[in-house]
């Protein structure tokens, strides 16, 4: 990027990496410049603008946070007169939150008839209008209803407005977000787009017999290509890498140990220190009922009763302290925790909370397919391109009737839709680095 035209402008991302990646990219500019000191670009990730603009003009409006939301979709699925056994209620209850974020973003009317084609879908629109009303009642919104309101605040004048929105490394923009752009184009904002990756690439294609063999032979080329160029960014991309992340980990620490970041991190629920404060709070009776505050503090005087933590870990206690005010934010959906309802709560913000050590200075950057946009590498190798992979198959969700889904293009639905997609990304990977390698595995996991 040039950066010669910055001022009033505020830059957009689909994420927190290459929004870090570009403010680097600028202030490096900056100092090649033999500037001593600069203003400092606005530029954010889009949830993050949309939040930001929304709260300049929020009034009295509550926004519920992930764990709010949860428990209150758990409250309203407790309450409902079809007397269901959900075989995954988690799982059931991550779908419909997913599925209703999805309502909001393709603006589809939850009172569209083809809902109640599928007893799932028309099940889930009752659970949909009932949760609707609930948020409207108290003055609630979830994060994806904020586009909306912003959509009317912008159309009522009622925020102030850069006078250039740049979005920097989009793939796709859903519905909602393209009418808020059209809304903003209507009041004088000047939109552009930047596509940070202008490379063109030699590409290659390598066969390996295993997936183990193919993270093997990936990390040992990271190796090599840091050894010729130690300030060399290296980038690795792996499609699932959240289903390989252990694997990953541990390959890479053997062959290129402090050297590599991997872009997610570990579940809070998975580390050992967490696990032990779980099990200690395991055996609180099963008689109690407390509001989350009173919760917290029996939570605190339990643990440090059995002299927990017994080792020194700031980072993950700080994490811990995360869960337990998130915990004291589930007083807004409820006064009240049984036992069992407040320890399946605890557990579920473990499972939901990530811990990751962040090593911005590592020259091997791992990361999932999404999260590469937009980001540039002197090296980069694209793994799991084996056809059962890439593309994944189509998984619609179920709680949205297929047809509207086919209908708007909406992501998943079908294998067409897949198919674009991948062929999307790969387009995009080609211009990301001077030289990339793809790979597939001839036996990836256990196919």
């Amino acid at each position: 990027m040039s950066y010669t035209e910055v001022t009033n402008t505020t830059i957009i991302t689909p994420n927190r990496r290459l929004t870090r990646h570009l403010k680097q990219d600028f202030d490096a500019v900056q100092k090649s410049r033999g500037n001593k000191a600069w203003s400092s670009i606005d530029i954010l990730p889009l949830h993050a603008w949309i939040l930001r603009s929304w709260q300049k003009n929020s009034g009295n409006k509550t926004l519920l946070n992930e764990s709010q939301a949860t428990l209150l979709w758990e409250t309203i699925l407790a309450k409902t007169t079809d007397q269901l056994q959900l075989l995954h209620p988690k799982a059931t209850i991550a779908a419909l939150q997913q599925s209703y974020s999805l309502l909001q973003e393709w603006q589809i009317d939850i009172n569209h008839p083809a809902f109640a084609n599928t007893e799932d879908s028309l099940l889930f629109q009752k659970w949909a209008k009932t949760f609707k009303q609930r948020c409207h009642y108290n003055n609630w919104l979830t994060q994806a209803e904020i586009t909306e309101e912003l959509i009317s605040f912008v159309s009522k004048d009622k925020i102030s407005l850069p006078k250039r929105l740049t979005l920097a490394g989009f793939d796709q923009i859903t519905p909602d977000i393209t009418e808020l752009l059209d809304t903003l184009t209507a009041k004088g904002v000047l939109i552009d787009y930047l596509d940070p990756n202008n490379k063109e690439a030699e590409q290659i294609r390598v066969k390996l017999p295993t997936s183990e063999e193919e993270l093997t032979a990936m990390a040992v080329w990271a190796k090599k290509c840091t050894k010729q160029n130690p300030t060399a960014l290296i980038g690795c991309i792996v499609p699932n890498l959240t289903m390989l992340r252990s694997e990953i980990a541990y390959i890479f620490n053997k062959i290129n140990p402090d050297n590599f970041d991997i872009s997610i991190g570990e579940h809070l629920s998975e580390l050992a220190l967490i696990q032990e404060a779980l099990q200690i709070l395991q055996t609180t009776p099963g008689n109690l009922n407390h509001s989350p505050a009173n919760w917290i503090n029996y939570f605190i005087t339990k643990l440090q009763r059995e002299t927990w933590p017994k080792i020194s870990h700031k980072h993950l206690i700080t994490r811990w302290e995360k869960v337990l005010e998130n915990f004291a934010s589930l007083t807004l959906i409820s006064t009240k925790l049984t036992t069992t309802e407040a320890l399946e709560q605890l557990q579920l913000l473990t499972s939901k909370t990530i811990y990751q050590v962040a090593r911005p200075q590592a020259n091997i950057k791992i990361l999932g397919a999404l999260e590469a946009a937009g980001l540039n590498f002197d090296h980069l190798w694209v793994m799991g391109m084996q056809d059962n992979n890439w593309p994944s198959v189509a998984h619609p969700t179920p709680f949205i009737p297929l047809q509207l889904q086919q209908q708007l293009l909406m992501p998943h639905c079908n294998a067409a839709k897949e198919l674009e997609f991948c062929s999307n990304l790969t387009e995009r990977f080609r211009r990301m680095a001077d030289k990339v390698i793809y790979s597939y595995a001839v036996q990836a996991g256990e196919q």
